[in-house]
């Protein structure tokens, strides 16, 4: 049986009695490149005779925009799509079409305000986005898809401790207290697709289920979680936070 998936992590979330019983091998594909994406949209409009419609430095730009994020050529092919119609509402029948970069960071912005995880991240509370900043924050340092809930629980706190001395707010003395809330941030935040939760599955990593799941994102991109805690934080001491990350 052979499987594939867009998540690294597959084979941990399947069940140990499946493990057990087929056992598995993991091939990793890597992500493609700048150059591999611009060939490939390239291709695309040529096999349309298209090509002229788009400008390369267009093209150039969509190609590292999506290789530094994903390296998803579906989200270029999308990003490409909506620079053409927006192209074509603001450009009369009389004028040539021709897809330039401003285009494409115009449709860039566009599929990013319609994504429904960042119209969720307006509106949940300061609390939960504080906790999105801090997994934000531990993946950026430790560069993974997925990070242990423990340290980004850790790092809840203690951001939550600062944000209290920025807003000369009193300071909840109860760690268990700030644990519960931590642990209800993450099922709401999961209940909103935002993030997702991962628990271990081999034997030897089962003393990690005391401490909780492994955290990735579900809806958004990295990148773009950072943009949508940009677009809808208000707090300087936030807002601060994010301009140095």
């Amino acid at each position: 049986m052979v499987t594939i998936s867009n998540n690294i992590d597959l084979p941990e979330r399947l069940l140990p009695k499946v493990c057990t019983r087929l056992g598995f091998d993991r091939v990793d594909f890597r992500s493609y490149t700048r150059d591999q994406i611009h060939d490939i949209l390239r291709r695309r409009l040529e096999s349309h005779q298209a090509l002229d419609v788009f400008k390369n430095d267009a093209l150039k730009y969509c190609a590292a925009r999506v290789a530094g994020h994903s390296g998803d050529v579906r989200k270029a092919l999308q990003l490409c799509r909506r620079a053409l119609e927006l192209c074509c509402e603001r450009t009369s029948s009389n004028t040539k079409l021709q897809v330039g970069v401003d285009s494409l960071r115009a449709a860039d912005e566009d599929l990013l305000q319609g994504n429904p995880g960042v119209f969720a991240i307006r509106h949940i509370s300061i609390k939960a986005r504080l906790f999105l900043l801090s997994f934000l924050l531990e993946m950026r340092e430790r560069q993974a898809e997925q990070v242990h809930a423990t340290h980004v629980t850790q790092r809840f706190l203690k951001l939550s401790m600062a944000l209290a001395l920025a807003q000369q707010a009193v300071i909840a003395s109860n760690p268990l207290n700030q644990q519960d809330e931590a642990r209800e941030l993450m099922e709401r935040l999961e209940a909103c697709t935002l993030l997702k939760r991962h628990y271990v599955s081999t034997d030897e990593d089962c003393l990690k289920l005391r401490q909780g799941p492994f955290l990735s994102l579900a809806s958004l991109e990295l990148d773009d979680l950072s943009v949508a805690l940009h677009i809808s934080e208000t707090e300087p001491f936030l807002l601060e936070l994010l301009a140095n990350q």
